[in-house]
């Protein structure tokens, strides 16, 4: 994780050669501010300048330990809907139900 996070070498190659969104602020700094910088897909507009631009509005204090595993259960759950596997109805139940089961401390609907 440190080195996603810390070696600007790595983190810069995610960006240009992987299109990703670096964890380094100094990375994502030196894209957003490079005006040669942009993305064919899109059509040469710079992501890594829209993406920092939001990382401010980011608020931490509602963050809990819950978020990671009720993000990835609600898409695994809604997938299942847009694949036609089951109905709106059955993918949230689903999806309570899986919540239930990992923090039955949670109040579901």
């Amino acid at each position: 994780m440190n080195t996603f996070i810390n070696d600007e070498d790595v983190c810069s190659k995610l960006v240009a050669n992987e299109a990703q969104f670096s964890n380094n602020q100094a990375v994502n700094a030196k894209f957003a501010d490079d005006p040669s910088f942009g993305s064919e897909f899109l059509g040469g507009q710079n992501p890594v300048a829209v993406f920092s631009a939001m990382t401010d509005n980011i608020v931490w204090q509602f963050h809990t330990m819950y978020d990671q595993a009720c993000n990835e259960d609600l898409q695994s759950n809604l997938q299942q809907y847009f694949q036609g596997i089951v109905d709106k109805e059955t993918a949230l139940n689903n999806y309570y139900l899986a919540l239930q089961e990992k923090y039955p401390e949670l109040i579901t609907p």
